[in-house]
C-alpha cells in the first residue's frame, strides 16, 4: 500500500502536467524546444506550489513548526523536482512537435518518449523510500542532478535549434 502509493504519483502527475502544458500552450507561434521547456517549467512550478500548499494545510494540524519545516524543505528541493521534470517532458514534446499541431502519435517518437520516461522514473523514485535512505537529502540531490543533466542537454539542443533556424533565415 504505502510503498506503492507514492511512487505511482510519477506515472499520474507527469502525464497530467504535460497535458496541461499542451492544452495551455500548444500554439503554432511557439515552435521551439525552449518554448516547451519554459511552459513546462511554469506549469511544474505552479503544480509544485499548489501541492506544497496542500501539504502545508495538512501539516498545520501538527502545528506551525511542522508546517514551516515542510514548506522550507519543499522550497529547498523544488528546483530538483516538478519544475525540471515538467520542463524536460514539455521540451521533449516541443522538440518533436515544432510548429505542427500536437498529435498523440508524437509521444511515440523516441526523442519525446525517452525523456518523458526518464522523468516519470525519477519522479517515481523521488516518491519512493529510496532517496530518504541517504543522509543530508543526498538521494534527492542525486535524482535532481540526473534531471538537470537531461534538462541541460535539452537546453543546449534547444539553443542549437534556434541558432540553426536563425542561420537559415540569413
Amino acid at each position: 500500500g504505502d510503498k506503492i502509493g507514492p511512487p505511482i504519483a510519477g506515472f499520474v502527475e507527469e502525464p497530467g502536467k504535460l497535458v496541461a502544458v499542451i492544452v495551455l500552450a500548444s500554439l503554432p507561434r511557439y515552435p521551439w524546444t525552449l518554448n516547451g521547456m519554459c511552459f513546462g517549467a511554469a506549469v511544474g512550478a505552479g503544480f509544485a506550489a499548489f501541492e506544497s500548499a496542500g501539504y502545508a494545510f495538512l501539516a498545520a494540524a501538527e502545528g506551525t513548526d511542522a508546517m514551516a519545516g515542510g514548506i522550507a524543505l519543499r522550497g529547498m528541493l523544488s528546483p530538483f523536482g516538478h519544475v525540471v521534470w515538467t520542463a524536460v517532458t514539455a521540451g521533449a514534446v516541443w522538440r518533436v512537435k515544432g510548429a505542427a499541431n500536437f498529435k498523440f502519435s508524437m509521444l511515440a517518437d523516441r526523442r519525446c518518449l525517452a525523456p518523458i520516461l526518464v522523468m516519470v522514473a525519477l519522479h517515481a523514485t523521488w516518491n519512493s523510500s529510496l532517496p530518504a535512505m541517504f543522509p543530508f537529502l543526498l538521494g534527492y540531490f542525486v535524482l535532481g542532478a540526473v534531471a538537470w543533466l537531461v534538462a541541460i542537454g535539452m537546453l543546449l539542443g534547444g539553443v542549437r535549434q534556434v541558432s540553426e533556424a536563425k542561420a537559415l533565415d540569413r
